[in-house]
C-alpha cells in the first residue's frame, strides 16, 4: 500500500503562522455560530444542567470551603444521587469562577462548554500538527470542530464539554511524551493533563490503562527500553494528587469511598438509566454511526486498512487511536451507556476518518490526492454540520441517547 506521509516533514507543508491563522479563522467561524445558536436552546430545569448551576452557584458565593457540604448533601439523600455527583471537582471549580465573572446561570454555563469545544479544537490542532503535519492537522480540526455530538454538548449547560477537552489535552499530551519517552517535561505535561482529567470527571479514571498499555506497546514494538522510574512517576502522580483533591473536597477520604460506592449502585435505582442507558457494546458504534456516518465509515474503514499499510509519519499516533477506541468500548460497555460519556473518542475517530480520505486521495489521484482529500473533509463537515443542525438545533436534542437518536433519525418509530 502507497506510503501516506514521509518521515520528514512535507516541504510543501503550510508556515506555522499560516496554519494557526487559518485554524484560528475556522474557530472563530465555527463557534460564532454555535454562539449564534444559543438563543435557541430549551434548558432543562430539572434536569443535570440545573444542578450544574446550583454547584457553580453555591461555590461562586460560598466558596471553596462550600465543597465538603455538598458531598455531605448529596452522600445524605438518596433521591438526588441520581444527578451529577460534586467530585467533578475542577469543572466545579473552573464553573464557579466562570460563574462569578459572567453569573451563575444556564446561559454562562453554555458558553463555558462553547469555550471548552473550541479549546479541544485548537489543542487538538496543536498536538496533530506535530503528528501528522498541519494539512492533516488542519482536516482534523476541522472535523473535531463540525463533529455534531461535540458541538450539540457545546450548547448545553453540562459538563461534558469540558471534560472532553482535560482528556483530549491528555490524548496529545500521552502522544507528545511517546516521541521521547525519556523526556521528564513530556512526561510532565502528560502527568498534569492526566491529573486535569481525573479530577474533571471521574469516569476518566477507565482510560488510564490505556494510556499505561500504549506507553507499554510504543515501547515494546520500536524496541525501546521503557523508563520505568520516568513511567511511574507520571501515572502514580496524578492518581494520588487526584485522591488528595478528592478527599480534601470531600473532607475525607471516607467520604470518597462512599461516593464511590453510590455511583457504581446508583444505576441500578436510577430508571431513567435503567430504560435508556442498557444494550450491547456496539451500540456506542451505533450511536456514532448515526450521528456522524461519513466519518464513523471512514474511521472504520482506516481500521481496516491500516492492517496493510506501510506508514511513516504519524503510525504511532494513527496505531494508538484504533487501541484507544477499541479499549474504551469494550470497558465503557460494562457500565450504563451514553454516548456523550465517550465524546473524547471523537478525537480519535476523526484522525482516522483523516487518514482514510488522504489515503484515498493519494491512491485514487496522485498529485491532485491532497486536493481530493480536502474535498472529502470538506463533504463530511458539511454532512456533520447539517447532522449537528437538524437533531440539535431544530429538533431540539438534550440527551444523545439511542434511543432519541434512533427516532429522530426515523429508524424506529417514536412512541
Amino acid at each position: 500500500m502507497h506510503e501516506i506521509a514521509a518521515d520528514a516533514p512535507d516541504e510543501r507543508e503550510p508556515r506555522a503562522l499560516v496554519a494557526w491563522n487559518a485554524c484560528l479563522l475556522l474557530v472563530v467561524g465555527w463557534g460564532g455560530y454555535l454562539a449564534a445558536t444559543l438563543a435557541r436552546v430549551h434548558y432543562a430545569p430539572n434536569a443535570d444542567e440545573a444542578w450544574y448551576v446550583r454547584y457553580a452557584s453555591e461555590l461562586s458565593t460560598q466558596g471553596l470551603d462550600a465543597f465538603p457540604a455538598l458531598f455531605e448533601r448529596y452522600l445524605a439523600d438518596p433521591a438526588v444521587q441520581i444527578y451529577p455527583n460534586p467530585l467533578r471537582v475542577l469543572y466545579l471549580v473552573v464553573a464557579a469562577g466562570w460563574s462569578e465573572l459572567f453569573g451563575a446561570s444556564f446561559e454562562s454555563l453554555s458558553r463555558l462548554s462553547l469555550a471548552a469545544h473550541l479549546g479541544a479544537v485548537l489543542a487538538t490542532f496543536a498536538g496533530a500538527r506535530r503528528a501528522f503535519g498541519a494539512r492533516r492537522a488542519l482536516a482534523l480540526a476541522a472535523l473535531l470542530a463540525a463533529s455534531p455530538l461535540c458541538s450539540g454538548l457545546a450548547r448545553r449547560a453540562l459538563m461534558d464539554s469540558f471534560a472532553t477537552l482535560t482528556l483530549v489535552l491528555a490524548f496529545w499530551a500521552f502522544l507528545g511524551w511517546v516521541r521521547e519517552c525519556g523526556s521528564r517535561r513530556g512526561a510532565a505535561l502528560f502527568a498534569l493533563a492526566l491529573f486535569a482529567a481525573l479530577v474533571a470527571k471521574e469516569n476518566h479514571v477507565l482510560f488510564v490503562p490505556a494510556f499505561a498499555l500504549g506507553l507499554v506497546g510504543f515501547t515494546r514494538s520500536e524496541r525501546r527500553a521503557l523508563p520505568w522510574g520516568l513511567a511511574l512517576a507520571a501515572f502514580a502522580v496524578p492518581l494520588a494528587a487526584a485522591g488528595a483533591t478528592f478527599a480534601l473536597a470531600a473532607g475525607g477520604f471516607g467520604r470518597v469511598v462512599e461516593l464511590g460506592r453510590v455511583i457504581l449502585e446508583s444505576p441500578a435505582t436510577n430508571e431513567y438509566a435503567q430504560r435508556y442507558g442498557g444494550g450491547p457494546w456496539y451500540r456506542y458504534v451505533v450511536d456514532f454511526l448515526v450521528l456522524s456516518p461519513w466519518v464513523t465509515l471512514a474511521a472504520c474503514a482506516a481500521i481496516g486498512g491500516l492492517c496493510f499499510a506501510r506508514l511513516g509519519r504519524g503510525r504511532r499516533e494513527l496505531v494508538f487511536c484504533v487501541a484507544f477506541l477499541a479499549f474504551a468500548l469494550l470497558v465503557f460497555a460494562l457500565f450504563t451507556k451514553n454516548v456523550r460519556y465517550l465524546a473524547p473518542l471523537e478525537v480519535a475517530w476523526r484522525a482516522l476518518a483523516v487518514w482514510f480520505a488522504f489515503e484515498l486521495g493519494v491512491r485514487g489521484f496522485g498529485r491532485h490526492g491532497v486536493r481530493v482529500a480536502y474535498v472529502l473533509i470538506a463533504a463530511a463537515c458539511v454532512a456533520d454540520a447539517w447532522s449537528f443542525h437538524t437533531l440539535f438545533v431544530e429538533r431540539e436534542l438534550y440527551d444523545p441517547v439511542s434511543a432519541a437518536l434512533l427516532g429522530l433519525r426515523e429508524i424506529v418509530p417514536v412512541r
